[in-house]
């Protein structure tokens, strides 16, 4: 009778485009960097782990850098212009550790021109995102530096070489073989030096077919067919490490970086059908650094032979992963924004097509939620917004964005199972650890606004809803927003926001309308002063779940789900003289309501319950 009482509670439940290059002046040398580095290898052997190492370059630069970059004398570093939506200088400020490795490049390179006569002069250049970063005054950990005239691994035998002969000690070097179907289309060479983990990789270029993004050919090439083999400008830059200049062959990027501007270096239509995994990260990357996108890039991904290409080209996991990377950027709306308004939403999170029970619901409920979600954790509502912490909210844009899937199934070996599952294991290949969360909320969802109604009409006991919350499991936290947002979309476009006291008069404007004209920037509302405008039929939402959650706290269950039986299974199987088995487990359900029940209750007052408990049973 008890846990059939208790059982009744579960069935419930977006610049202006001018730009001018400063005039060249001397790169960044001398003490403008200082070279005191505490246990950075190389090291010399005769020093030890614990005592100050000054890499001492052996050739002296030339021209206007006529003093190495190891001197007294300090030089202000090229700018490149300003970056108009950061509002800040472009220009190339390299770390102690940095200006050392450029030292230690330059000086293998001049050593081989000096002492190997046999072999070609070789320049070598760091590549791509590490200029984009340094250029914004961002930190970048990924040093990948390009070399002229050999493979990488050959020059990095090189780099050892010289370390050696200069009684230097030297770290092992990796090479990682071609592995196109994890986009390594040449073998690259990886090592650390001064404890910065870099790739050494020969310039190249490719050749593509129109069945595969593999590059069909992939030959030695010049610094500037290796530009513009790549995906977008603002990644085509080089930092040549002799010089220490940046290096723009396709004259785009850095217009294109000052103006925030993602474009192709080649049209976007053939930079796209070479590789379409490029449409993705076209919006990721204007997500993550709030850049506008090229009219053509628009264009192109809209074309049917691209989203054909996106199907046949792409391998499910590398679509999973750039997804994986916009959700864990600064602007995740944003990205998932783009894929809906790009035609994406079907191809990237492609459902089951085969045995498919029930319909994919309007797929632009995807933007709803991800735009709630943004709301929601920008606004500061009481018990419902989530925390600071980034896995959280990257959980709570990946299920909400799946809502469209709700209530749909597909019948697999037998057994249904919620589309969304298909989704996360079929078409993003997640790891299994989000597939089991996802798709437990799911399960949950109309159980849990259906517990939300009943309890703003009465509130549920804390044993009730104590045994809900154990019912849901370790997801609840996450669950009830799911459950929250999926409620409130039908008012999506009414909750607003007013920023400031400017006027007597307010102009309200639409949460979102705010962010698409600029007056509110992703990333900076927790700092602007909104007044939220809520209409009264989602306000009593909120309030609700507000309630709801309020009472777990109260209560001091919301991570009851986690709490032990006061008795354990061989502790009521020797008091009731009984063997282990379903049976146990039944009980210990019992034991686990009457501990909520009885938050102060000691274990003989459970165990003289449990034996009620079994006596019931005994005789019915």
């Amino acid at each position: 009778m008890f846990l059939r009482q208790r059982c009744s509670y579960f069935t419930l439940l977006r610049p202006h485009r001018s730009f001018t290059l400063s005039p060249i002046v001397r790169p960044p040398s001398a003490a403008y960097y200082s070279h005191k580095l505490v246990k950075l290898l190389p090291q010399k052997r005769s020093i030890t782990s614990v005592e100050t190492l000054n890499y001492n370059p052996e050739f002296k630069r030339t021209k206007q850098d006529s003093v190495t970059m190891s001197t007294g004398e300090t030089v202000v570093p090229t700018v490149y212009g300003v970056c108009k939506p950061l509002g800040a200088e472009m220009k190339v400020v390299l770390s102690n550790r940095e200006a050392q490795i450029c030292d230690l490049l330059n000086d293998v390179a001049e050593h081989l021109k000096a002492t190997r006569a046999d072999l070609p002069p070789v320049t070598l250049r760091i590549a791509g995102g590490w200029v984009r970063d340094k250029l914004l005054g961002k930190t970048c950990h990924d040093l990948d530096v390009a070399v002229s005239t050999m493979m990488g691994y050959d020059f990095a035998v090189h780099v050892n070489e010289y370390l050696t002969s200069k009684g230097y000690e030297t770290r092992s070097i990796a090479k990682i073989d071609s592995n196109p179907d994890k986009s390594k289309h040449l073998e690259t060479a990886t090592t650390k030096l001064f404890d910065q983990e870099i790739d050494f990789v020969n310039l190249r270029n490719e050749i593509y077919n129109e069945d595969s993004r593999i590059p069909a050919q992939v030959t030695y090439g010049s610094p500037s067919e290796d530009a513009y083999r790549r995906d977008i400008t603002i990644n085509t830059l080089f930092f040549n490490v002799h010089t220490l200049q940046v290096e723009d062959y396709t004259k785009q990027g850095l217009q294109d970086l000052a103006d925030g501007l993602i474009r192709t270096p080649l049209p976007a239509f053939k930079t796209f059908c070479d590789d379409p995994l490029r449409v993705l990260r076209c919006i990721r990357f204007a997500s993550r650094f709030g850049f506008e996108i090229a009219d053509d890039i628009v264009q192109a991904v809209k074309d049917e032979k691209i989203k054909h290409a996106l199907l046949a080209k792409i391998s499910r996991e590398r679509i999973g992963i750039e997804v994986d990377k916009m959700l864990r950027g600064p602007a995740p709306r944003r990205s998932l924004d783009l894929i809906y308004s790009f035609g994406l939403y079907e191809i990237v999170f492609a459902p089951p097509q085969k045995d498919v029970q029930g319909e994919l619901h309007d797929t632009q409920r995807s933007t709803q939620a991800s735009k709630l979600v943004e709301w929601l954790s920008q606004a500061n509502v009481t018990n419902l917004s989530p925390t600071s912490d980034l896995e959280q909210l990257r959980l709570l844009y990946l299920a909400t964005n799946l809502i469209p899937y709700c209530g749909m199934t597909y019948t697999q070996k037998g057994r249904a199972l919620p589309a969304v599952e298909f989704v996360l294991r079929e078409s993003l290949k997640v790891k299994n650890e989000d597939i089991n969360t996802v798709s437990m909320v799911f399960k949950r969802i109309e159980q849990i606004q259906q517990a939300v109604r009943n309890n703003s009409e009465k509130a549920i006991d804390r044993a009730d809803l104590g045994m809900f919350i154990r019912e849901v499991d370790y997801v609840w936290p996450l669950a009830v927003k799911v459950s929250f947002i999926a409620g409130l979309l039908s008012y999506h476009d009414t909750i607003g926001v007013t920023k400031g006291k400017k006027k007597k008069t307010k102009r309200k404007l639409s949460f979102f309308q705010a962010f698409s004209h600029g007056h509110v920037h992703s990333g900076s509302l927790n700092q602007a002063r909104l007044t939220i405008d809520i209409p009264p039929e989602a306000q009593s939402i909120i309030s609700m779940y507000q309630k709801l959650v309020q009472q777990t706290l109260d209560y001091g269950i919301e991570n009851c789900y986690t709490f032990k039986p006061i008795l354990d299974g061989k502790t009521v199987a020797k008091m009731l003289s009984i063997k282990p088995g379903k049976v146990i487990g039944d009980l210990l359900k019992e034991v686990m309501a009457w501990q909520l029940g009885h938050p102060s209750g000691t274990t003989e007052e459970c165990q003289d319950f449990i034996k009620l408990v079994w006596q019931r049973r005994q005789q019915s």
